[in-house]
């Protein structure tokens, strides 16, 4: 089942840090530290966006409208699943057994599997996404080249800070989004 909503829990510590960046942007006085690490941070996220895959460790609210079979994670790769909770009817939350499902973190997107032999509490459930499962999410370590990208796409978002003078473009510059074609969820 696809999520119907998600709510960021635990924000990333970017993949790139401000030492990286100001390296590559050849700067090295502190003046412009907050603006790089701006930069830094929408770059991570527009490449993110862009492939729709987490490119740093964070945890996320997934919800979902109903009880399913298997439940797909979006932004891979799926680390683990912190908890799995439901709300009944009556507006009780509770929270589900750890030995009831599984976790598919090889799939992309990472899934939630029943365990054999076990099944979904069978409540009524609240009306509007009663389930939601807490999911750990991203590289721990980004590789080089998804950290090349954001370098390059943090490089023009610096270099291009004023849209009126150059508008951006609508699309990744060339050379990062052939940098993250391979890690387009769902592209092999």
């Amino acid at each position: 089942m696809a999520a119907t909503g998600r709510v960021l829990v635990t924000p990333p510590v970017e993949p790139v840090t401000l030492s990286e960046a100001k390296q590559h942007l050849r700067v090295d006085v502190p003046d412009d530290d907050a603006l790089i690490q701006r930069c830094v941070a929408s770059a991570r996220r527009w490449a993110e966006s862009y492939s729709r895959r987490a490119f740093a460790s964070q945890t996320w609210d997934v919800y979902y409208s109903a009880w399913s079979a298997a439940f797909e994670i979006p932004l891979p790769p799926l680390q683990n699943i912190v908890s799995a909770s439901y709300r009944t009817a009556a507006g009780e939350t509770l929270v589900v057994s750890p030995a009831v499902y599984l976790a598919d973190t090889v799939a992309e997107p990472g899934r939630v599997l029943l365990a054999p032999g076990q099944s979904w509490p069978s409540v009524s459930l609240w009306p509007v996404n009663p389930v939601v499962i807490r999911a750990a999410v991203g590289y721990i370590t980004a590789p080089d080249d998804i950290k090349a990208a954001i370098l390059l796409l943090a490089g023009y978002l610096y270099e291009n800070r004023e849209q009126a003078a150059h508008p951006l473009p609508k699309t990744l510059p060339f050379a990062a989004e052939n940098l993250l074609m391979p890690y387009i969820a769902g592209w092999f």
